[in-house]
Protein backbone atom coordinates (compact mmCIF):
# COMPACT_ATOMS: atom_id res chain seq x y z
CA UNK A 1 0.00 0.00 0.00
CA UNK A 2 1.08 3.81 -0.38
CA UNK A 3 2.12 5.73 2.96
CA UNK A 4 -0.57 8.15 1.69
CA UNK A 5 -3.27 5.74 2.08
CA UNK A 6 -2.15 4.54 5.59
CA UNK A 7 -1.66 8.47 6.61
CA UNK A 8 -2.66 11.63 7.31
CA UNK A 9 -0.65 14.63 7.00
CA UNK A 10 -1.43 16.86 9.45
CA UNK A 11 -0.28 20.81 8.68
CA UNK A 12 -1.53 22.85 11.21
CA UNK A 13 0.17 26.06 11.66
CA UNK A 14 0.47 28.38 14.88
CA UNK A 15 2.78 30.98 15.10
CA UNK A 16 4.24 30.96 18.73
CA UNK A 17 5.51 34.38 19.29
CA UNK A 18 1.85 35.43 19.31
CA UNK A 19 1.68 33.77 22.74
CA UNK A 20 5.48 35.03 23.73
CA UNK A 21 4.98 34.14 27.40
CA UNK A 22 3.57 30.30 26.41
CA UNK A 23 5.85 27.42 26.78
CA UNK A 24 5.74 25.02 24.48
CA UNK A 25 7.74 21.82 23.78
CA UNK A 26 9.31 22.28 20.52
CA UNK A 27 10.28 19.11 18.39
CA UNK A 28 13.31 20.73 16.06
CA UNK A 29 16.11 19.32 14.04
CA UNK A 30 19.20 20.27 16.84
CA UNK A 31 16.93 18.73 19.73
CA UNK A 32 16.75 15.42 17.85
CA UNK A 33 20.69 15.51 17.78
CA UNK A 34 20.99 16.49 21.35
CA UNK A 35 19.53 13.19 23.05
CA UNK A 36 16.58 13.41 20.85
CA UNK A 37 14.80 15.30 23.76
CA UNK A 38 12.42 18.15 22.64
CA UNK A 39 12.87 21.74 23.82
CA UNK A 40 11.23 23.78 26.49
CA UNK A 41 11.33 27.10 25.28
CA UNK A 42 8.81 30.31 25.08
CA UNK A 43 6.93 31.72 22.36
CA UNK A 44 9.01 34.52 21.95
CA UNK A 45 11.81 32.55 21.44
CA UNK A 46 10.52 31.16 18.53
CA UNK A 47 11.56 33.39 15.47
CA UNK A 48 9.07 31.45 12.69
CA UNK A 49 5.61 29.55 12.15
CA UNK A 50 5.23 25.78 13.00
CA UNK A 51 3.05 22.60 12.96
CA UNK A 52 1.26 21.58 16.24
CA UNK A 53 2.30 18.16 17.19
CA UNK A 54 -0.85 15.47 17.36
CA UNK A 55 -0.91 13.16 20.55
CA UNK A 56 0.22 10.63 18.30
CA UNK A 57 2.36 10.91 15.01
CA UNK A 58 5.62 10.49 13.12
CA UNK A 59 7.63 13.38 12.47
CA UNK A 60 9.94 12.58 9.35
CA UNK A 61 12.31 14.91 8.50
CA UNK A 62 12.51 15.66 4.78
CA UNK A 63 16.13 17.69 5.20
CA UNK A 64 18.83 15.42 5.08
CA UNK A 65 17.49 11.87 5.26
CA UNK A 66 21.05 10.47 5.76
CA UNK A 67 20.61 11.32 9.36
CA UNK A 68 17.15 9.68 9.62
CA UNK A 69 15.63 12.38 12.14
CA UNK A 70 12.10 10.54 12.66
CA UNK A 71 10.25 11.11 15.68
CA UNK A 72 8.04 8.35 16.92
CA UNK A 73 6.03 10.03 19.54
CA UNK A 74 2.63 8.05 21.30
CA UNK A 75 0.42 9.17 23.76
CA UNK A 76 2.06 12.80 24.03
CA UNK A 77 1.08 14.23 27.29
CA UNK A 78 3.70 16.99 26.91
CA UNK A 79 2.46 20.68 26.70
CA UNK A 80 2.14 22.88 23.47
CA UNK A 81 3.79 20.51 21.03
CA UNK A 82 4.86 21.70 17.90
CA UNK A 83 8.03 20.99 15.31
CA UNK A 84 9.83 22.89 12.87
CA UNK A 85 8.15 22.98 9.35
CA UNK A 86 11.17 20.61 7.96
CA UNK A 87 9.15 17.59 9.39
CA UNK A 88 6.09 15.51 7.52
CA UNK A 89 3.78 15.13 10.10
CA UNK A 90 2.19 11.14 9.54
CA UNK A 91 -0.79 10.61 11.57
CA UNK A 92 -2.04 6.93 11.21
CA UNK A 93 -5.96 6.74 9.57
CA UNK A 94 -6.95 3.44 9.75
CA UNK A 95 -6.39 -0.06 11.73
CA UNK A 96 -4.50 -1.67 8.92
CA UNK A 97 -0.98 -0.53 10.27
CA UNK A 98 0.79 -0.01 13.78
CA UNK A 99 2.00 3.39 13.93
CA UNK A 100 5.60 1.55 15.71
CA UNK A 101 5.75 -0.79 11.90
CA UNK A 102 6.12 2.32 10.01
CA UNK A 103 8.58 3.98 11.82
CA UNK A 104 10.29 1.30 11.76
CA UNK A 105 9.63 1.09 7.82
CA UNK A 106 10.42 4.63 7.51
CA UNK A 107 14.08 3.67 8.80
CA UNK A 108 15.08 1.25 6.36
CA UNK A 109 18.33 2.21 4.68
CA UNK A 110 15.87 1.29 1.39
CA UNK A 111 13.46 3.74 1.72
CA UNK A 112 16.19 6.38 2.26
CA UNK A 113 18.18 5.20 -0.61
CA UNK A 114 14.70 5.65 -2.86
CA UNK A 115 14.28 8.90 -1.66
CA UNK A 116 17.87 9.99 -2.06
CA UNK A 117 16.97 9.63 -6.07
CA UNK A 118 14.89 12.36 -6.08
CA UNK A 119 15.85 15.31 -3.11
CA UNK A 120 17.09 18.31 -3.83
CA UNK A 121 19.03 21.50 -3.06
CA UNK A 122 21.67 23.86 -3.27
CA UNK A 123 24.46 22.08 -1.81
CA UNK A 124 24.95 17.93 -0.88
CA UNK A 125 24.18 18.91 2.55
CA UNK A 126 20.93 20.16 2.36
CA UNK A 127 19.09 18.06 0.24
CA UNK A 128 15.47 18.04 0.66
CA UNK A 129 12.55 15.13 -0.85
CA UNK A 130 9.40 15.90 -2.45
CA UNK A 131 6.56 15.23 0.31
CA UNK A 132 4.94 13.49 -2.28
CA UNK A 133 7.85 11.35 -2.85
CA UNK A 134 7.24 9.76 0.45
CA UNK A 135 3.33 9.37 0.32
CA UNK A 136 3.49 7.63 -3.04
CA UNK A 137 6.29 5.29 -1.75
CA UNK A 138 4.78 1.89 -1.42
CA UNK A 139 5.20 -0.36 1.64
CA UNK A 140 4.86 -3.45 2.52
CA UNK A 141 1.89 -4.06 5.13
CA UNK A 142 1.36 -7.41 6.73
CA UNK A 143 -0.85 -9.34 8.91
CA UNK A 144 -0.96 -7.46 12.39
CA UNK A 145 0.34 -10.46 13.84
CA UNK A 146 3.43 -10.55 11.77
CA UNK A 147 3.60 -6.73 12.02
CA UNK A 148 3.29 -7.12 16.01
CA UNK A 149 5.91 -9.28 16.53
CA UNK A 150 8.56 -7.29 14.26
CA UNK A 151 7.76 -4.54 16.67
CA UNK A 152 8.66 -6.68 19.51
CA UNK A 153 12.01 -7.89 18.29
CA UNK A 154 13.30 -4.08 17.00
CA UNK A 155 11.20 -2.51 20.28
CA UNK A 156 13.51 -4.74 22.58
CA UNK A 157 16.64 -3.69 20.89
CA UNK A 158 15.45 0.25 20.98
CA UNK A 159 14.79 -0.74 24.93
CA UNK A 160 17.87 -1.45 25.50
CA UNK A 161 19.44 1.77 23.99
CA UNK A 162 17.03 3.72 25.82
CA UNK A 163 17.79 2.37 29.44
CA UNK A 164 21.52 2.79 28.38
CA UNK A 165 20.95 6.26 27.07
CA UNK A 166 19.22 7.40 30.60
CA UNK A 167 22.62 5.85 32.56
CA UNK A 168 25.12 7.84 30.53
CA UNK A 169 23.07 11.29 30.87
CA UNK A 170 22.92 10.41 34.59
CA UNK A 171 26.64 9.57 34.64
CA UNK A 172 27.29 13.17 32.42
CA UNK A 173 26.07 14.86 35.15
CA UNK A 174 27.63 13.43 38.07
CA UNK A 175 30.62 13.69 35.82
CA UNK A 176 29.91 17.70 35.39
CA UNK A 177 28.76 17.81 39.24
CA UNK A 178 32.04 16.43 40.18
CA UNK A 179 34.67 18.94 37.88
CA UNK A 180 32.43 21.83 39.12
CA UNK A 181 32.93 20.79 42.70
CA UNK A 182 36.70 20.18 42.75
CA UNK A 183 37.37 23.05 40.19
CA UNK A 184 36.18 25.68 42.90
CA UNK A 185 39.45 24.70 45.39
CA UNK A 186 41.99 24.67 42.27
CA UNK A 187 43.94 27.91 42.71
CA UNK A 188 46.60 28.15 39.37
CA UNK A 189 45.59 29.88 36.46
CA UNK A 190 46.51 28.99 32.61
CA UNK A 191 45.53 29.74 29.06
CA UNK A 192 44.91 26.29 27.32
CA UNK A 193 46.98 27.34 24.43
CA UNK A 194 49.81 26.65 27.17
CA UNK A 195 48.86 24.07 28.77
CA UNK A 196 47.28 21.92 25.20
CA UNK A 197 47.79 21.54 21.75
CA UNK A 198 44.93 22.90 19.79
CA UNK A 199 43.97 21.38 16.53
CA UNK A 200 41.61 22.86 13.83
CA UNK A 201 40.37 20.62 11.32
CA UNK A 202 40.22 20.58 7.57
CA UNK A 203 38.45 18.87 4.57
CA UNK A 204 40.08 17.68 1.70
CA UNK A 205 39.11 18.40 -1.74
CA UNK A 206 35.28 17.25 -2.45
CA UNK A 207 37.01 16.90 -6.28
CA UNK A 208 39.13 14.50 -6.06
CA UNK A 209 37.56 10.95 -5.55
CA UNK A 210 40.72 9.95 -4.81
CA UNK A 211 40.94 11.44 -1.17
CA UNK A 212 37.46 10.02 -0.64
CA UNK A 213 35.80 6.51 0.86
CA UNK A 214 39.59 5.58 2.45
CA UNK A 215 39.70 3.96 5.83
CA UNK A 216 40.42 6.86 7.84
CA UNK A 217 37.84 8.12 10.08
CA UNK A 218 36.48 12.04 9.14
CA UNK A 219 33.54 13.76 11.10
CA UNK A 220 32.21 17.55 10.75
CA UNK A 221 30.75 19.77 12.98
CA UNK A 222 27.23 18.16 13.05
CA UNK A 223 28.91 15.10 14.56
CA UNK A 224 30.14 17.26 17.70
CA UNK A 225 26.46 17.90 19.16
CA UNK A 226 26.50 13.91 20.22
CA UNK A 227 27.67 13.11 23.67
CA UNK A 228 30.54 10.99 22.46
CA UNK A 229 31.31 10.59 18.84
CA UNK A 230 31.48 6.80 17.91
CA UNK A 231 31.16 6.68 14.27
CA UNK A 232 32.27 9.14 11.54
CA UNK A 233 30.61 11.58 9.18
CA UNK A 234 32.70 9.70 6.37
CA UNK A 235 35.79 8.32 5.86
CA UNK A 236 38.95 10.00 3.85
CA UNK A 237 42.12 8.30 2.04
CA UNK A 238 45.52 8.61 3.11
CA UNK A 239 45.73 10.65 0.05
CA UNK A 240 42.97 13.04 1.17
CA UNK A 241 45.15 13.24 4.76
CA UNK A 242 48.33 14.40 3.41
CA UNK A 243 46.90 16.71 0.37
CA UNK A 244 44.81 18.80 3.09
CA UNK A 245 44.62 20.73 6.26
CA UNK A 246 42.84 18.32 8.23
CA UNK A 247 44.74 16.08 11.22
CA UNK A 248 44.35 12.58 12.28
CA UNK A 249 43.15 13.54 16.28
CA UNK A 250 43.80 10.13 18.72
CA UNK A 251 41.20 8.98 20.49
CA UNK A 252 39.61 10.87 23.73
CA UNK A 253 40.51 14.10 21.94
CA UNK A 254 37.88 17.08 22.94
CA UNK A 255 36.36 18.75 20.33
CA UNK A 256 34.63 21.52 20.03
CA UNK A 257 32.20 22.92 17.22
CA UNK A 258 33.39 26.36 16.17
CA UNK A 259 31.29 27.96 13.81
CA UNK A 260 27.24 26.95 12.51
CA UNK A 261 24.43 25.21 14.12
CA UNK A 262 26.28 23.11 16.28
CA UNK A 263 28.40 26.11 17.88
CA UNK A 264 30.13 25.43 21.16
CA UNK A 265 28.68 22.19 20.95
CA UNK A 266 31.63 19.79 23.36
CA UNK A 267 32.06 15.90 22.57
CA UNK A 268 34.64 13.53 23.00
CA UNK A 269 36.42 10.98 20.10
CA UNK A 270 35.63 7.39 20.92
CA UNK A 271 37.55 6.56 17.90
CA UNK A 272 40.78 8.08 16.30
CA UNK A 273 39.76 10.76 13.95
CA UNK A 274 40.00 13.76 11.40
CA UNK A 275 37.45 16.46 11.50
CA UNK A 276 36.58 19.61 8.98
CA UNK A 277 37.86 23.04 9.59
CA UNK A 278 34.82 23.83 11.85
CA UNK A 279 35.87 21.74 14.97
CA UNK A 280 38.95 21.87 16.72
CA UNK A 281 40.58 19.27 18.71
CA UNK A 282 42.36 19.74 22.34
CA UNK A 283 44.52 16.79 22.84
CA UNK A 284 45.49 15.08 26.32
CA UNK A 285 49.10 15.97 27.68
CA UNK A 286 51.17 14.09 29.77
CA UNK A 287 50.05 15.45 32.91
CA UNK A 288 46.18 16.36 32.13
CA UNK A 289 43.58 13.39 30.22
CA UNK A 290 40.16 13.98 28.67
CA UNK A 291 38.54 13.38 32.00
CA UNK A 292 40.30 16.71 33.11
CA UNK A 293 39.48 18.84 29.57
CA UNK A 294 36.33 17.46 28.57
CA UNK A 295 34.04 18.56 31.37
CA UNK A 296 36.54 21.86 31.56
CA UNK A 297 35.51 22.61 28.17
CA UNK A 298 31.91 21.94 28.84
CA UNK A 299 32.23 24.36 31.62
CA UNK A 300 33.94 27.08 29.83
CA UNK A 301 32.22 26.86 26.52
CA UNK A 302 29.54 29.25 27.80
CA UNK A 303 32.00 32.39 28.09
CA UNK A 304 34.23 31.18 24.89
CA UNK A 305 30.75 31.56 22.87
CA UNK A 306 31.08 35.42 23.90
CA UNK A 307 33.90 36.13 21.74
CA UNK A 308 32.01 35.19 18.92
CA UNK A 309 32.26 37.12 15.67
CA UNK A 310 30.50 36.87 12.52
CA UNK A 311 26.98 37.98 10.71
CA UNK A 312 24.83 35.00 9.54
CA UNK A 313 27.54 32.81 10.23
CA UNK A 314 28.71 33.01 13.99
CA UNK A 315 31.84 31.76 14.75
CA UNK A 316 34.68 31.58 17.16
CA UNK A 317 38.50 30.86 16.30
CA UNK A 318 41.45 29.19 17.47
CA UNK A 319 43.13 31.82 18.67
CA UNK A 320 40.07 32.67 21.35
CA UNK A 321 40.54 28.61 22.63
CA UNK A 322 43.55 28.73 22.88
CA UNK A 323 43.87 32.26 24.68
CA UNK A 324 40.93 31.59 26.74
CA UNK A 325 41.88 31.09 31.00
CA UNK A 326 41.21 28.37 33.33
CA UNK A 327 41.92 26.83 36.60
CA UNK A 328 44.09 23.74 36.68
CA UNK A 329 44.84 21.55 39.93
CA UNK A 330 47.97 20.58 41.09
CA UNK A 331 49.39 17.33 40.62
CA UNK A 332 47.89 16.30 43.63
CA UNK A 333 44.54 17.73 43.18
CA UNK A 334 44.63 16.50 39.68
CA UNK A 335 45.14 12.49 41.06
CA UNK A 336 42.61 12.72 44.06
CA UNK A 337 39.65 14.24 41.09
CA UNK A 338 41.15 11.65 38.55
CA UNK A 339 40.48 8.93 41.05
CA UNK A 340 36.98 9.27 41.57
CA UNK A 341 36.07 10.21 37.82
CA UNK A 342 38.13 8.28 35.42
CA UNK A 343 35.80 4.80 36.54
CA UNK A 344 32.37 6.91 35.44
CA UNK A 345 34.01 7.78 32.46
CA UNK A 346 35.11 4.55 31.84
CA UNK A 347 31.75 3.11 32.61
CA UNK A 348 30.23 5.32 30.36
CA UNK A 349 32.04 4.50 27.65
CA UNK A 350 31.47 0.78 27.99
CA UNK A 351 27.49 1.72 28.00
CA UNK A 352 28.30 3.89 24.60
CA UNK A 353 29.76 1.68 22.76
CA UNK A 354 27.33 -1.10 23.49
CA UNK A 355 24.84 0.85 22.48
CA UNK A 356 27.05 1.13 19.28
CA UNK A 357 26.59 -2.38 18.84
CA UNK A 358 22.89 -2.51 19.38
CA UNK A 359 22.46 -0.17 16.70
CA UNK A 360 24.23 -2.68 14.67
CA UNK A 361 22.02 -5.31 15.68
CA UNK A 362 18.67 -3.28 15.27
CA UNK A 363 20.04 -2.52 11.46
CA UNK A 364 20.30 -6.08 11.09
CA UNK A 365 16.70 -6.72 12.04
CA UNK A 366 15.54 -4.11 9.75
CA UNK A 367 17.26 -5.43 7.03
CA UNK A 368 16.02 -8.88 7.60
CA UNK A 369 11.83 -7.86 7.87
CA UNK A 370 12.24 -4.63 5.65
CA UNK A 371 14.80 -5.59 2.98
Amino acid sequence: MLIKELCDVQKITINPQKQENVLFTHYSLPSFDNNKTPDIVYGKEILSSKYVVPKNVILYNKLNLRFKRIWNIKNNTKINCICSGEFIPLVIKNNIILQDYLYYYLLTDKLNKKLLETAHGTSSSHQRIDINDLLNYEIKVPSMEEQLHIVDTIGSIDDLIENNNTIIIKLENIILNLYRKKSIEWKKQVKIGDLFKCILGGTPSTKKNEYWDGDIAWVNSGEVNKLRIVSPSRYITKDGLENSATKLLPKKTTVIAITGATLGQVSLLEIDSCTNQSVIGILENNTLKHDFIYPMMINAIKKLVLNKTGGAQQHINKNDVETFEIFVPSEIEYFEYSQIVQPIFEYQSKLILQNKELLLLKNKYLQKFFG
